[in-house]
C-alpha cells in the first residue's frame, strides 16, 4: 500500500500547469481563464479527451471545475 500525500496548493498549480501544457499546449492559467470563458464547452473527441485530463486538475491547483 502506497502513502496519500496532500499537495500543497503551488504543486498543484504546476501540476495543472505542467499538464495544460502537455496535453492543450497553454499554461495552466491560460487553460483556467479559458475553461472559465467557455472556450471549451463544445469540444469533442480527442480535444474533449485532454481537456478533462487538465480539467481534473483544476481542484488540486486550488480552483472550482
Amino acid at each position: 500500500m502506497t502513502d496519500v500525500r496532500e499537495v500543497t496548493p503551488e504543486e498543484g498549480r504546476a501540476m495543472l500547469d505542467q499538464a495544460a501544457l502537455r496535453w492543450l499546449g497553454v499554461t495552466g492559467r491560460e487553460f483556467t481563464r479559458r475553461y472559465r470563458a467557455g472556450m471549451y464547452d463544445n469540444v469533442t473527441g480527442d480535444l474533449h479527451i485532454r481537456v478533462e485530463r487538465v480539467r481534473a486538475l483544476l481542484p488540486f491547483a486550488g480552483e472550482e471545475p
